[in-house]
């Protein structure tokens, strides 16, 4: 959880800094670990004050000397590379980062005996409960906006995909298309539409990820009908859920109708989800599509986006194409994915 600046004094605090011309652009990745390959875990917007734990050598890429600096998020930590972080803003500083909710006054009962999930869409808030005890794990999610609700029912997780890449099923010009989206971690509990998975784009979870105005997927407008998590507890769950979990969405309102074919896979589920390593792990090359061989750049997409998206490190897809600054990216310029 985030301190604010000034209120510990031994907390350091730099600014997201905006290093490219991208106007699409809002934000910076924070990643798992100091290499550009490693999940995304939260974007942070340009001006924001972000707290600093120290630096450590990482991946180099094609500017900078290669140092990360490790971040403290309202959620754990992550790495940012260094040259993204400033003494100062770069105009006026953006607000902090907002804190975890709190726990609703009430929780609910688990769902039998065993391990379940409970999402309350009054609450916007997840409970999972460890053999019919008390829960092991309290956070904010987001469910679908009033429009695209999550249904409410009993269902149970009933697949696990990593990663997993979203697809919109509604065109460029909708007020509800959104671009490819990647999810580290994604658990399905109803038909093929509908997941519990992390966002990493999202800073806002609870209540008040809702009601804002605008398309669906922003900070305050609800998701496109899926459960929206913070990146840890979104990996917990995929290593702490297996399949047949029971999972209950409950509260008030009717219950919302199933969309058809809301997102597609970017490829089959992996085997059931294993017991929790003892480390986050690795992205191996089972974990991923097959790279085509080129790929034409789209409005919004960086550098560290596409290295992310096609498994490949940043300073790779940079010396392949011959670009001295990653601020070259253009859109409508097709890249040699190496």
């Amino acid at each position: 959880m985030l301190i604010d600046p000034g209120a510990d004094g031994d907390t350091s605090y730099r600014y997201a800094l905006r290093l490219v011309d991208d106007p699409a652009a809002d934000s910076i990745y924070a990643h798992l670990d100091p290499d550009s390959a490693s999940d995304v875990v939260a974007t942070i917007p340009f001006g924001t004050p972000i707290g600093v734990l120290g630096q450590r050598p990482g991946e180099r890429l094609a500017y900078g000397d290669g140092a990360w600096w490790e971040v403290l998020l309202p959620y754990g930590t992550g790495w940012v590379y260094g040259p993204l972080l400033g003494d100062a803003p770069q105009g006026p500083a953006a607000p902090m980062l907002p804190p975890p909710v709190p726990e609703p006054s009430k929780a609910p009962t688990p769902v039998g005996a065993g391990r379940s999930i409970i999402v309350s869409r009054d609450d916007q808030f997840l409970w999972a409960f460890e053999d019919g005890g008390g829960p092991v794990l309290k956070v904010g999610c987001t469910t679908g906006n009033s429009k695209l609700s999550t249904p409410l029912g009993a269902f149970a997780v009933t697949g696990h995909f990593r990663p997993y890449e979203f697809i919109s099923p509604w065109p460029p010009g909708s007020p509800d298309w959104y671009p490819p989206s990647q999810a580290n971690y994604a658990l399905r509990f109803l038909g093929r539409d509908f997941y519990l998975h992390d966002a990493s784009w999202r800073r806002v979870f609870g209540p008040n990820s809702q009601g804002g105005g605008g398309p669906p997927g922003g900070d305050h407008t609800g998701s496109h009908g899926c459960i929206n998590l913070p990146y840890p507890a979104a990996r917990f769950l995929y290593f702490w859920a297996a399949e047949g979990t029971p999972v209950s969405v409950v509260g008030t309102g009717l219950p919302a109708t199933p969309m058809v074919g809301m997102p597609l896979a970017a490829a089959p589920a992996p085997p059931p989800a294993p017991a929790p390593p003892p480390s986050p792990p690795a992205v191996g090359p089972g974990d991923r599509s097959p790279v085509p061989a080129t790929y034409t750049v789209r409005p919004g997409d960086t550098i560290f986006s596409l290295a992310r998206r096609f498994g490949v490190s940043a300073t790779a897809l940079t010396r392949a194409n011959g670009l001295s600054d990653p601020r070259e990216l253009r859109a409508g310029k097709t890249l040699r994915l190496p």
